[in-house]
């Protein structure tokens, strides 16, 4: 089954206000990261811009938190997080090349971090670095890059998962 944008975004605001806002300042980086990512795919740029700034700022402040400094793999996680959903308002806002810088700089900081090397996290952006080239035109490297996501799906996955029919589905509309 499908869901709804709505459901979704409403969801990510009340688990939002749940957060002890004192003890899980990470807790509150992911979600409005999410909630940044999710509305601007939804097209509410408004409310994308606003949980963006409020992603950046959880980000900014993190040399405070009392668990500083992170292990490695956390502070990938969170400037990875921050650097997703920035990248998701770029392309709500159709500048796709900026876009693409930013995915192609976390795929590199990614797979370079062993926590995320052999997750489906680098190879998520891979496929929306992959629809940035689509939108840029740039169909030739478009394909490559939506190739390459299909094989780390197919390895990672099997040919039979929905995660390899959704990676999939990129390298369909590249072709």
């Amino acid at each position: 089954g499908g869901g709804s944008f709505s459901r979704a975004l409403d969801a990510l605001r009340t688990a939002i206000a749940s957060v002890d806002p004192k003890n899980r300042r990470g807790d509150l980086l992911y979600y409005t990261s999410r909630l940044a990512m999710l509305a601007a795919s939804s097209g509410d740029l408004r409310t994308a811009e606003a949980a963006l700034a409020e992603t950046e700022s959880l980000y900014a402040e993190t040399p405070r938190w009392r668990n500083y400094p992170f292990p490695k793999w956390l502070d990938v996680y969170h400037k990875a997080s921050v650097a997703q959903a920035q990248a998701a308002v770029l392309v709500a806002k159709g500048r796709q090349g900026p876009a693409e810088a930013l995915y192609r700089r976390m795929i590199a900081v990614l797979t370079a971090e062993p926590a995320y090397s052999r997750g489906l996290w680098p190879n998520a952006l891979q496929v929306a670095m992959a629809s940035t080239l689509i939108a840029q035109g740039r169909l030739l490297e478009a394909e490559s890059a939506a190739r390459k996501a299909v094989l780390i799906a197919l390895a990672q996955r099997g040919r039979y998962a929905r995660y390899t029919a959704w990676v999939l589905q990129t390298l369909v509309r590249v072709i």
